[in-house]
Order: C-alpha cells, then structure tokens, then sequence
C-alpha cells in the first residue's frame, strides 16, 4: 500500500494520462502527414500562457504541442527486425 505522501505526489495520474493522449496526439500528426513537436519548455511561463490564453482551474498546463505542415517530407524512419527488439515468452512459469 502506498503511503499518504506518495498517492499526494502522484495525484490522480493526470500527467501519466495526459502524456498517453499527447503521444496518441503526435501518432496521428504523424499518420496524416503533420509535423509535430510535443515541448515541456513553455511550462517555464505557465502562468502568463495560461492567462494569455484563458487556462483557469482545475485546469492546468503540462505542456505545449506545436502542430503544422512540414515544409518537407522527412526520410522514412528505417525499421528494425522485430526479433531484435522484442522477446516473446510462451507457455509462462511452471
């Protein structure tokens, strides 16, 4: 069981949650052809973007995503052999 002061510092898992859908976000930037750039940087002003624009609680910003049409289309990413990045288990433990 976790103690008192690490559920306090995990909260509810927003960040944990928030950084899945930014990563399903930028996945699918990707697939329609977008150019996208997932930055923690702008946190360092949250306060003035958030008044900027309009961010009120409960909500908060984590991050920033910038989002456009790329000016050109980047090489294919090569990929590896699946056998040299994954392990597959059969059957379990005995």
């Amino acid at each position: 069981m976790r103690s008192a002061a690490s559920r306090k510092i995990s909260g509810s898992g927003l960040p944990r949650g928030t950084s899945a859908a930014t990563m399903l976000l930028l996945l699918q930037a990707r697939a329609e052809g977008l150019g996208a750039c997932w930055m923690a940087g702008p946190t360092v002003a949250r306060r003035d973007i958030a008044e900027l624009i309009g961010i009120r609680e409960p909500w908060r910003m984590l991050g920033a995503v910038a989002l456009g049409w790329p000016d050109e289309a980047p090489n294919a990413t090569p990929r590896r052999a699946l056998e040299k990045i994954a392990t597959w288990f059969e059957g379990g433990s005995k």
